[in-house]
């Protein structure tokens, strides 16, 4: 039985050492980005769906930090500080504005797709606490949209291994924005769309 319990746990120490070496080698891999800067991000045909639909351009105005971070999940990389919606675009509706509480709206890090460093094709984010409001009906229904926007900004890859230019980013589909006041009804709603980011970013990613 001694012997026995002896094995379990040795066997439970070199999982337990072989986990926390691949959870190092996750923290250690990092993501350069370049140039960073300001940039815009355009989608031309943004949808809102709850009871109704509407479909307006947005163009997001923010920033990207350049240079070398952690490529971990909920790395803070960049931030959204504005947005515009020309009224005219608008179909089904309008998006009147879009709310900044704090300032801007924080664009973290998510999950990379494909095999890190050499066949990435992509990597997910999410825009923090961005809020929308619209109205429909003339303006006499409205309703403020909140929540963290999912996307995935996909990566073409150069003939440097693990060096890639940015593509579009789309939204995931599935990030629910929770419907917090106005008369749209319960319930919640979605954003889908797909953006145009200028000027396009070299990201470079390396492991040790």
């Amino acid at each position: 039985m001694t012997r026995t319990l002896a094995r379990l746990f040795s066997v439970a120490a070199v999982a337990l050492v072989a986990l926390l070496a691949v959870t190092g080698l996750a923290s250690a891999r990092t993501a350069n980005l370049s140039p960073g800067g300001a940039i815009t991000a355009t989608s031309r045909a943004l949808t809102f769906t709850q009871a109704s639909r509407i479909i307006c351009e947005v163009r997001l105005i923010g920033n990207l930090r350049a240079g070398s971070r952690s490529a971990a999940a909920g790395t803070q990389f960049g931030e959204i500080r504005s947005a515009t919606i020309p009224g005219e675009t608008c179909s089904g509706g309008a998006v009147e504005r879009a709310l900044f509480p704090s300032g801007e709206w924080k664009v973290k890090q998510g999950a990379f797709l494909g095999t890190f460093p050499n066949s990435v094709t992509g990597f997910a984010f999410t825009i923090e606490r961005s809020e929308f409001l619209l109205s429909t009906f003339g303006g006499f229904v409205r309703c403020l949209f909140s929540g963290e926007a999912g996307a995935l900004q996909a990566l073409t890859a150069t003939r440097t291994a693990g060096v890639y230019t940015t593509g579009s980013q789309t939204s995931d589909g599935v990030a629910l924005f929770s419907l917090v006041s106005g008369g749209c009804g319960t319930g919640r709603g979605r954003m889908d769309g797909t953006f145009t980011l200028s000027p396009t970013q070299t990201v470079t990613l390396t492991e040790p």
